[in-house]
């Protein structure tokens, strides 16, 4: 039982730090570990339970040996409900770094989506004709709805940085917020960037309409 929970302890000490806990993958093969001790656990529990009657039993038939006989069998229940509590400690430690590796991942992954459409956004092609000014303003209303599409996936980035915040996930504190910055001020500059690029088009799109209908005014006058 002992050599169980030194084995349990170990596993949760590498979900803290280096030992191969330090990313999602290293997580995911701690916890098949883990419940891999689980399972052992279930198979070794019963047996528990009848070593202890045995030595109830023992202790009934032998009482002038009970002092003798009972405190190795106590001893072996006091390991058992350590063990029982390292287990559930190392699985709370395990579920708090999944979480944060996940967390990182799809954070990670938003920024790199977030930079990829504010150079879309920020592009400085503007209409030569109508046909242009049309074509832009329909791939930027394009571009709107794909941000719509990702302001769920912002939200619960806010989300699961609160939850982690109030487990007490161990992470580089700084180096969160640096990201979480990143996020708010990229977030805002993407959806204030992509309303300039649309009043630009707009009025773009009126000048070329202005141009059409003077070139028909023209046509019409030299009939």
């Amino acid at each position: 039982v002992r050599d169980k929970r030194k084995a349990i302890e170990a596993t949760r000490s590498g979900g803290g730090g280096g030992g191969g806990g330090g990313d999602l993958g290293g997580v995911l093969a701690l916890q098949r570990r883990l419940s891999t001790m689980e399972a052992a656990l279930v198979v070794l529990e019963p047996r528990l339970v009848e070593l202890q009657h045995e030595g109830e039993a023992l202790a009934a038939a032998y009482p002038t040996r009970a002092a003798e006989l009972l405190p190795p069998f106590e001893e072996i229940g006091e390991e058992w409900e350590a063990l029982k509590r390292a287990l559930q400690g190392c699985e709370d430690s395990l579920s708090v770094a999944g979480r944060l590796q996940q967390f990182i991942q799809d954070l990670d992954s938003f920024l790199g989506w977030l930079v990829k459409t504010q150079a879309a956004v920020a592009e400085e092609e503007m209409p030569e004709s109508l046909a242009d000014a049309e074509r832009l303003l329909s791939r930027h209303a394009a571009l709107k709805e794909e941000i719509n599409g990702y302001e769920e996936d912002y939200a619960k980035i806010q989300a699961a940085s609160d939850l982690l915040a109030l487990e007490g996930a161990e992470v580089t504190a700084l180096s969160l917020q640096r990201w979480l910055q990143q996020l708010d001020a990229g977030w805002g500059k993407l959806l204030s960037s992509w309303e300039e690029r649309r009043e630009a088009l707009v009025q773009a799109h009126v000048f070329q309409l202005f141009l059409r209908d003077v070139e028909q005014c023209e046509a019409g006058l030299d009939k």
